[in-house]
């Protein structure tokens, strides 16, 4: 690992591996007392190496959600812009509904 210089007012965690390097800075967060009871659960019961470790892979879950939420949002936006145009699904509204549970049905 080469030496790089750490500002000392802001500092940073030096990472490095054999296909990328990249810098990540040290952030304090405060945590309600269940929350930092689960953390240290996690990491007590081997879960995670550490504290550290846990909390990315959170960030990793938040991360994962709000793709997801704004992907719906899209999809829904979509959905009522065709709506506004009278591109609308034949039939009742139970229909469509029985017609996307049918689509989702794992086969």
């Amino acid at each position: 690992m080469s030496n790089h210089n750490v500002d000392r007012i802001n500092p940073m965690v030096y990472i490095a591996s054999e296909q990328s390097e990249c810098i990540m800075s040290a952030r304090n967060v405060v945590l309600t007392e269940h929350q930092e009871n689960m953390v240290a659960g996690l990491v007590t019961s081997g879960r995670y190496q550490n504290v550290s470790e846990a909390m990315h892979a959170g960030l990793r879950l938040l991360e994962r959600e709000e793709t997801e939420l704004a992907a719906l949002s899209q999809r829904l936006a979509e959905g009522a812009r065709q709506a506004m145009d009278g591109e609308l699904a034949e039939g009742t509204g139970a229909d469509a509904i029985r017609r996307a549970f049918a689509k989702a049905k794992p086969t």
